[in-house]
């Protein structure tokens, strides 16, 4: 995108004329005083430009399942009906003591929504009028009454996942809602992920108390120095779901969360927020058109927490372990790490990976598994890559060493390997 200049003299626009590469000739000169200084400020791209090109990137990922029959489904309820335990979760109206805690929790600068508040505002306001907010969304949560339109309004800021980003898809949408919204979501996917916690499988660590993004390199590496130092085969892969939360299917994910026993007057509410909230992007203090969704859960959103905290427990608790008992399977939200004896195994639990997430345009997610690792150790890495590359050298490579989750170097072999290290430094 070509990139252009503007100059202006204490404020005022003014057009120079150039006259050749480092001379350029003031249009008036006599509206400059001594001390007046000029000024050239350069953009990358317009504002309007930049708008134009987030949500042409974005929209259609966002409204990737509109066209998806309801059928497509059927085959994920139907597991989720054969293998996920039916419970009963008990939840009240929302007390003041947890939407005060829910508010301290603010930093002093958090974002606001659209409609201004902050979370001191709330926070100061009296008694009863902090009563009939909270009566407000319990009858929200009771279909008694609608979200109102500000809380419904997303202002999605672009951070880049790297530095030097230039391209859209290396910026990630962060979407600001309400803080009301927010408090709400706060309170209610913490109770949530409460009660998901013990169905949990013990090594799905995002999002559980207690876990961090160290465990599970920390787990994969003593397994690779067990397996060195007791000589038996061990064979891998780790990928990373890029945009994961952006393909996550409400469609089954409201029908895991129903079979499961969250209760409607939770649903009923998120269910409606994500079908009419809409987003729009803010560059450079202008918003730009907004747009709406029926695919994938917002990122910046709490709730969002909790249904990837669901898609793991469907994936790798009921999924994995039902359909390929013979692979250990690892995650922390959305990066994914298969560990097995036998190649054979694995593939059998990479083809159950794509199969789970190949459901109806879902299938998109699977473009973005070309960031995985496979691996093995006991000298057969080799043997193993030829195995692989049969059916999905394009998905996968071979790897030595690799970087993941914030650990400097993960080696898989007795090699002394620097250049992942050195890379991950520079």
């Amino acid at each position: 995108m070509s990139g252009f200049s503007r100059w202006t003299v204490d404020d005022m626009t003014i057009e120079p004329q150039i006259v050749n590469e480092v001379v350029i000739q003031l249009p008036d000169v006599s509206t400059i005083g001594l001390g007046d200084v000029v000024e050239q400020r350069c953009f990358q791209s317009e504002t309007q430009a930049l708008h134009e090109e987030l949500l042409s990137y974005w929209t259609p990922t966002w409204q990737a399942m509109s066209t998806v029959e309801p059928s497509t489904w059927n085959w994920v309820i139907a597991f989720f009906q054969a293998h996920v335990p039916q419970l009963q979760m008990q939840l009240g109206p929302i007390s003041p003591d947890q939407w005060f805690g829910a508010l301290r929790k603010y930093r002093t600068n958090a974002a606001r929504g659209v409609d201004g508040i902050s979370p001191k505002d709330l926070l100061s306001l009296p008694m009863a009028w902090t009563l009939r907010l909270l009566d407000l969304l319990h009858a929200i949560e009771l279909g008694q009454s609608d979200w109102p339109t500000a809380i419904l309004y997303g202002v999605v800021n672009v951070l880049a996942k790297d530095e030097g980003a230039s391209t859209v898809d290396r910026f990630r949408p962060v979407v600001v809602f309400s803080v009301i919204y927010r408090t709400w979501a706060r309170v209610r996917a913490k109770q949530l992920l409460r009660w998901l916690t013990p169905l949990m499988d013990v090594e799905a660590f995002g999002f559980m108390p207690g876990c961090e993004p160290s465990q599970p390199w920390l787990v994969l590496q003593a397994e690779i120095e067990v397996a060195l130092q007791t000589h038996t085969s061990l064979c891998g892969l780790s990928t990373d779901l890029n945009q994961a939360f952006n393909f996550i299917p409400r469609q089954h994910s409201f029908a895991l969360a129903e079979h499961v026993g969250v209760p409607s007057f939770f649903l009923v509410p998120w269910q409606s927020f994500l079908t009419n909230c809409t987003r729009a992007f803010h560059v450079r203090g202008c918003l730009s058109a907004t747009t709406t969704s029926s695919c994938g859960l917002p990122e910046g959103d709490v709730m969002s927490v909790y249904g990837m905290t669901q898609l793991s427990f469907s994936m790798l608790g009921l999924y994995m372990r039902a359909f390929s008992p013979s692979v250990r399977a690892m995650s922390f939200v959305d990066n994914l790490s298969l560990l097995s004896s036998a190649p054979g195994f694995l593939a059998h639990g990479l083809a159950c990976i794509i199969e789970f997430s190949g459901c109806g345009t879902w299938q998109s997610m699977l473009e973005n598994l070309t960031a995985g690792h496979f691996v093995m150790t006991n000298g057969n890495s080799l043997t193993f890559y030829r195995y692989l590359s049969r059916g999905w050298s394009m998905l996968m490579s071979w790897a030595e060493s690799f970087l993941l989750l914030g650990a400097d170097s993960l080696a898989f072999s007795k090699r002394r390997l620097l250049d992942s290290l050195v890379a991950g430094r520079d």
